[in-house]
């Protein structure tokens, strides 16, 4: 499935790979159309309050059962993230069986802010903090059969180490509808804090390349003092990296 989230307009989203059973409707999230992820020819992102339970909600299954899969996006996270952040979820409560791609937000399961990968019972956690307000390609992949230390990270494009992992168990996700900036297990205390653009899951692995391409940054990006910051000194250091 491929949530390309360009309307700009409206209540639905239309998939732009498994219409229509994927298409989203839209439940409080809102769209913006400025300030959009560095991807060529992007109109449109949306924009997610967890506080009001925001979320896009399919009719789209996921990839069940210990299928190998990839799960992309381009992701704004805000600096406080009130709930546990979910990027892209679905499955059921039960060991093993949900799956929740999302920020993590308990310093001993791992590194703060960093993404994070539950299956209910089961975690591991990347390195990397994300909530700095800039946008950042995110990914997680894994082959069959694999259990929740097997998986792959990718921040931006190259890979984000574990920082903490528990339970071993393997994924095994039931089926439960794909959400988006939420997990439907949950959306009161799962919700997302920020902006949320061009999601996909595919089938199989991605290699470290096709992600690298996902990833690619026509423009420059990450600026130091970030975007819309304020600076009171009379002078200061501008930094960013190329595209």
């Amino acid at each position: 499935a491929h949530w390309s989230l360009e309307e700009g307009t409206g209540g639905v989203t239309t998939a732009a790979v498994g219409s229509p059973a994927a298409d989203g409707t839209l439940v409080g999230a809102t769209w913006i159309t400025a300030g959009l992820a560095p991807i060529d020819g992007s109109k449109a992102a949306l924009f997610f309050n967890s506080a009001n339970a925001d979320r896009v909600q399919t009719n789209y299954p996921g990839i069940l059962g210990q299928s190998a899969r990839s799960v992309t996006a381009w992701i704004r996270a805000n600096p406080t993230q009130t709930n546990n952040g979910g990027i892209v979820c679905w499955g059921v409560n039960t060991a093993t069986q949900r799956y929740s791609f999302r920020i993590n937000k308990t310093t001993a399961d791992g590194a703060m802010y960093a993404l994070r990968l539950e299956i209910q019972s089961h975690r591991v956690v990347a390195t990397t903090p994300i909530n700095d307000g800039q946008w950042h390609h995110v990914a997680v992949t894994h082959g069959a059969g694999s259990p929740i230390n097997g998986v792959t990270f990718y921040l931006d494009g190259k890979v984000d180490a574990q920082s903490g992992t528990a339970g071993g168990g393997v994924i095994d996700t039931a089926n439960g509808t794909v959400v988006i900036g939420n997990s439907g297990h949950n959306t009161g205390t799962f919700g997302f804090d920020g902006a949320i653009d061009e999601v996909r899951i595919y089938d199989h692995v991605l290699s470290a390349e096709e992600i690298k391409s996902l990833a690619f940054r026509p423009r420059a990006h990450a600026p130091t003092p970030g975007d819309g910051a304020v600076h009171q000194d009379t002078w200061v250091s501008l930094s960013w990296l190329p595209g």
